[in-house]
């Protein structure tokens, strides 16, 4: 049994626009046979293998402020100019409900550097619309086309990011 969701999040949407994005992405989830009406997962979770019967699953949608973060074991990224690690607290207390993504001032180096380019997603993340699947097989990075992030990110259109969480 896997414990530990997996979020797919838009760093696009914004708090005023998340209720109906929220909308029109379940609507597709549903549509597309990703999930039930119940949001309970749908016969192409079980078909593609991303759920098994077996370990079930559960889907909630997220249409508010989520600071979404890995949890244990959280890396501090490295500055993509000097590859100076960052203090996960310098960076992560700049971030605010009025400043989701500030520009974050690299000790190594000395450059601004906008929150969303620090490299990876082990540091927590801002959004207003966030997917989390508990329970779901969902490899990091999967661009294959048919995957569920890879069809999210063409439906939805702007940036979606995914990360597992363990707390």
């Amino acid at each position: 049994m896997i414990d530990d969701p997996v979020l797919v999040f838009s760093v696009d949407v914004a708090m005023a626009d998340a209720p109906r994005e929220a909308q029109r992405l379940t609507e597709w989830l549903v549509a597309s046979g990703w999930v039930t009406a119940s949001l309970a997962p749908g016969p192409r979770a079980f078909a593609t293998g991303t759920v098994t019967e077996k370990q079930g699953g559960s889907v909630e949608v997220i249409a508010e402020p989520t600071l979404n973060m890995e949890g244990a074991d959280m890396e501090s990224p490295l500055c993509p100019y000097c590859e100076t690690q960052v203090d996960i607290f310098a960076l992560t207390d700049e971030i605010s409900d009025d400043t989701p993504y500030p520009v974050v001032r690299c000790e190594g180096c000395g450059r601004g550097v906008a929150y969303l380019d620090w490299p990876g997603t082990s540091h927590p993340i801002m959004s207003n619309l966030t997917l989390a699947l508990d329970a779901w097989m969902i490899p990091s990075d999967d661009t294959t086309p048919s995957s569920l992030v890879s069809e999210i990110r063409a439906e939805m259109g702007g940036r979606w990011l995914q990360m597992w969480t363990h707390f």
